[in-house]
Parts: structure tokens; C-alpha cells; sequence
């Protein structure tokens, strides 16, 4: 802890943004108040070093501070914290509920995730693949996001769910003009996940994926 505590306060940015690693790494409990306050940290790689440093450790008590990092923090941090939501795990349902727009009619223009850049708006959410149950009624508008790498990200998080409440809204994508989401779509398209009701749908976009 003393080196620790020395390399916290240490001239040389880099070091700093190291030893916030390590923090989190080692699992210095009594460290993490530290590395909440590094969350505004005015050096970028720090900020997101700490944030990711709290995810590993899943620091429970991180959930507010990170909350309000996703909200106003720059990207490269912004989209630590989202994942480090995501590592904490059901701590922070509420907070990605509410960021991804639970209970709006339009979430993909009034949720506060549609104020952020694409890269944070898919890094919220693929946090949401962490929980269980994960929110996939909140993921599904995401699908109809305009930028392939959200859409990307939903369509990994309701194919690797095997959700079949989500399919429906992954045929909808099975002719995006990303491959990854076309691939994610491919994967969630099996018998147990269709079910009788979507099956026809589901095999002549299996056919289709086969000439891709």
C-alpha cells in the first residue's frame, strides 16, 4: 500500500494510470474510495484505467460514481464505465435500465444513451449481456439504432441470450449491411429459440445466410 499510495500522487501521468490498474488487479479493497475519485480524473487514460480497475475489482459501491461517468464522462472513459457496470453485474441493472431508456416510447431519441457517441451507446448495451436476466425488451429497439456498431452490440446480446422473445426483432436485421450482425442473427436462428411460430421466417433466412 505505501507504494501504491506513492505512485497515486507520482508526477508521471502514466504511472498514475498504471497503479489504478493494479488497484483494481490486486483487489486493495481499501484502495477503491481512490480509484472512484480517479473517475474524474482531468487525465483521460487514468479516468478510464480507473473505471476499468473497478469493473475487474466489482466494486458494488462504484455503481454511482460510474453512473455518472456514462452520463457526462469523455467517450474513452465513458465506455470503461459501461463495462464495468456490466462486470458489477445486478448492482447495476437499475442504472442501465434507465440509460438504455426503460419505460420511454422512443429510447433511442429521449434515453440519456442517445446523448452519447455510438462507441458508448454499444458499450451500454453489451453490459446488459452481464445480467441475468438480461433486460432483452430494453435491447431490442437498439436493433433499429443507425449505427452498425450498436446494432451490432444488441444483436450479439439477444442471439447469445437465446432469446426467444427476441428473434422476431433479429429477422428484422438478417439483411444488415454489417456481417457481424447478419453472423449474430445466423447463430440465434435454432429450433429451441424459434419455436413452431417463426419457423418458416427463420429457415428462409437460414437459406439465405447459406448464399451470404
Amino acid at each position: 500500500t505505501l507504494l501504491v499510495d506513492t505512485l497515486l500522487v507520482d508526477a508521471d501521468a502514466g504511472r498514475r494510470a498504471r497503479v489504478a490498474l493494479a488497484i483494481g488487479q490486486l483487489r486493495m479493497q481499501s484502495r477503491f474510495p481512490q480509484l472512484r475519485r480517479l473517475l474524474t480524473d482531468g487525465d483521460t487514460l487514468i479516468a478510464a484505467n480507473a473505471a476499468f480497475a473497478l469493473g475487474v475489482a466489482k466494486d458494488t459501491l462504484a455503481v454511482a460514481a460510474l453512473a455518472r461517468a456514462i452520463g457526462g464522462a469523455p467517450d474513452a472513459v465513458a465506455r470503461e464505465a459501461a463495462w464495468a457496470l456490466g462486470e458489477i453485474g445486478e448492482a447495476s441493472r437499475t442504472v442501465l435500465s434507465v440509460a438504455l431508456g426503460d419505460g420511454l416510447a422512443a429510447p433511442l431519441r429521449s434515453s440519456s444513451a442517445s446523448l452519447r457517441t455510438a462507441p458508448v451507446r454499444a458499450a451500454l448495451v453489451l453490459a446488459t449481456v452481464k445480467l441475468r436476466p438480461a433486460p432483452v425488451a430494453l435491447v431490442i429497439p437498439w436493433l433499429s439504432d443507425t449505427s452498425p456498431q450498436v446494432v451490432r452490440s444488441a444483436a450479439y446480446v439477444v442471439g447469445r441470450l437465446r432469446a426467444p422473445s427476441g428473434v422476431r426483432a433479429l429477422l428484422r436485421v438478417r439483411a444488415h449491411a454489417d456481417d457481424e450482425v447478419r453472423q449474430y442473427v445466423a447463430r440465434a436462428l435454432t429450433r429451441t429459440v424459434v419455436g413452431d411460430s417463426l419457423v418458416v421466417p427463420a429457415r428462409e433466412a437460414l437459406h439465405a445466410f447459406m448464399r451470404d
